[in-house]
């Protein structure tokens, strides 16, 4: 609910009497008009007042209590509300509007449950009022049940179809359900209708993001902070910019994220992730730590506490970490596959194939699961599977780069040399600026006797890595095979 609002959803409006003249009974009576009066006006601190006044001129008022929890509610006192619209329910109130306060204060309270009971016999009172049908909608949402959270928010939108809230929640219900693009529809209409809705630009950003639209998230975030949404926009910020490369933005974002919501595991989450693309590993591991002790039944810290461990050299520690991760998050292949590149590197290469084989196991269409089964079962001598493994993480995914290296690998262990080379042409062509591919397309030119084409790979190598001496020495081998000693003789030289 970080800056959002009720939830993320939409401001209830205030009660105004069907009868207004029928509170003007006694001195109470007028001061509850007051107060209502205010309450309409966007005066909450006065209306509250006015609201406090009749009730300790008539305590027993119970439009005075719910008029003092709309006051209360509107100034963020979400417990002092919920104790108003308590007390208006317990003298009896059969005022819908009494038990819907009731619900959007226990929404902030974070006491969903409880907060469906609210909104499910305001419904029962009235199944004519949208912020009933759309507190509905939080409440099942924050109980992890978005398909029936998406019916009540359709419903609210049904009734008030101008609701930008009502449209920002079933925006948020449809990206759970991974329909990307309705939710995107979805917070666009409700910022259209409500410029000013923040939970609206932070959906959008959330869904423009999961559909690989990283630019634009970062404009959504953007407007969102701008509109001062709290500690998840700047969230939302670090994440599109560190999709984009731009790590130590990102790493600032995060850290304003944390600054204003030092309690939100999240932002210490982001923020490792940060320090740690910027090989910092130390503070990263410090950070990750930190996600963990706020939130311990969280799979991903632990994830993050393995990767830099694992950065920092620290490998058994590390496959403890990853140990955890899949404790929490069992159904989770990429823990799995992160455990698996943990043993590989403390070379128990058949602990680690068995680690790959239960994450494709998993999710059989895991490219990067094939690719490291290949690399496992390689380490091992078994070739024939390991060119198996590559060439179905390459099937899953052609732009898999480690993939086609892989399969150059093991084809050329296998002594298949132009099948190699097509390999290795493919990784040249996907990645032009990776010195290993050069280098090994030239061994493998080379081999074929094709040495032109050999000296042309190891001179681009050669640019890539002006100081490499493997590279010097490659093109000294090809120089003297083409004859050309003298120049061979000088890339010797620079070899040295």
């Amino acid at each position: 609910m970080d800056g959002s609002g009720n939830g993320g959803g939409a401001e209830p409006k205030g009660q105004i009497p069907k009868d207004p003249l029928a509170t003007l009974d006694s001195d109470a009576g007028m001061r509850e008009a007051s107060g209502d009066m205010l309450a309409s006006m966007g005066r909450p601190a006065e209306a509250l007042a006015s609201f406090d006044e009749a009730v300790r001129l008539d305590p027993a008022r119970a439009g005075a209590h719910e008029g003092r929890g709309w006051a209360l509610y509107r100034l963020g006192r979400w417990k002092g509300a919920l104790g108003a619209f308590k007390e208006a329910v317990r003298m009896g109130s059969e005022s819908a509007y009494a038990h819907e306060g009731r619900g959007w204060a226990l929404i902030h309270l974070d006491r969903p449950k409880r907060a469906l009971g609210a909104f499910e016999e305001a419904l029962r009172l009235d199944a004519s009022r949208p912020g009933a049908h759309e507190g509905r909608g939080w409440a099942l949402y924050s109980l992890d049940r978005p398909k029936r959270a998406l019916g009540a928010f359709e419903e609210a939108v049904r009734l008030s179809p101008e609701s930008g809230g009502a449209h920002r929640g079933r925006g948020a219900a449809l990206l759970t359900l991974g329909r990307r693009e309705e939710a995107l529809a979805a917070f666009e209409e409700a910022v259209r209708l409500d410029p000013k809705n923040t939970g609206g630009h932070l959906g959008r950003g959330d869904a423009l993001f999961v559909l690989g639209r990283p630019a634009e998230a970062l404009g959504a975030h953007d407007n969102a902070v701008g509109l001062d949404a709290g500690s998840a926009g700047h969230r939302g910020r670090g994440e599109a910019l560190a999709a984009l490369g731009r790590h130590e933005e990102a790493l600032e974002a995060y850290g304003e994220a944390v600054r204003r919501n030092p309690g939100n595991p999240w932002g210490h989450q982001g923020r490792a992730d940060a320090l740690h693309a910027l090989g910092r590993h130390e503070e990263a591991l410090a950070a990750y730590g930190e996600a963990v002790r706020r939130n311990p039944g969280e799979a991903w810290g632990h994830r993050g506490r393995g990767e830099a461990l694992s950065a920092l050299g620290r490998l058994e520690e590390a496959l403890e970490a990853y140990d955890e991760a899949v404790r929490l998050d069992p159904e989770s292949p990429a823990w799995r596959l992160e455990r698996g590149a943990a043993l590989f590197k403390l070379e128990r290469y058949g602990d680690a194939l068995a680690a790959y084989d239960a994450a494709v196991g998993l999710d059989a269409g895991y490219a990067a699961g094939h690719g490291c089964r290949g690399e496992a079962l390689a380490a091992l001598g078994r070739r024939e599977e390991a060119l198996e493994a590559y060439n179905e993480a390459v099937r899953l995914d052609p732009g898999d780069i480690r993939g086609h290296y892989g399969l150059g690998d093991a084809l050329s262990d296998l002594g298949r040399r132009e099948e190699a080379l097509a390999a290795y042409d493919e990784v040249a062509r996907l990645a032009p600026k990776s010195p290993v591919a050069h280098i090994d397309r030239g061994r493998i030119l080379l081999g074929l006797g094709r040495y032109a084409e050999s000296l042309e790979a190891y001179d681009e190598f050669a640019r890539l890595v002006p100081g490499s001496a493997a590279g010097h020495t490659c093109r000294g081998i090809v120089l003297s095979a083409l004859g050309r000693h003298e120049e061979a003789l000088a890339a010797y030289g620079e070899a040295v």
